[in-house]
């Protein structure tokens, strides 16, 4: 019998620990949402040079990110923009800059939203090869 409550005791204050566990992770998610609203609008010239080159085609948006905003992991610009090779050069750069590969506790927040919104583009000029 002592046994058996001691166990649901201790089960008990596993979920507790599981729980508040959880609240510190929302609360941190949500800390950093409400960060990313103010660094997403610092970022805002950087953001609308991107866009820009975006809207010129797919070479100068690759090129633009790469001199501008040049990978953390030192990677060169692709040369090959060929319609043949562009859908793969569009996912090698997506795949570069995606923000799984630029995760926060790397790179910081900045980076990492700056990141987030160039997939966003690269994404979009994607679409027009498939």
């Amino acid at each position: 019998k002592e046994r058996a409550k001691r166990e649901a005791e201790e089960e008990g204050n596993r979920r507790a620990d599981e729980r508040a566990a959880e609240r510190i992770a929302e609360n941190e998610r949500m800390r950093r949402m409400n960060n990313s609203s103010i660094i997403l609008q610092g970022l805002n010239p950087q953001l609308d040079a991107i866009k820009k080159a975006a809207e010129s085609g797919p070479r100068q948006l690759i090129q633009h990110i790469f001199r501008v905003h040049p990978p953390k992991k030192e990677e060169e610009c692709p040369k090959d923009f060929g319609d043949a090779v562009m859908k793969k050069t569009i996912l090698k750069c997506i795949r570069t800059y995606h923000q799984d590969k630029n995760p926060v506790d790397a790179h910081g927040l900045e980076w990492h939203l700056l990141c987030r919104e160039i997939t966003k583009q690269l994404n979009q000029k994607l679409e027009l090869y498939k």
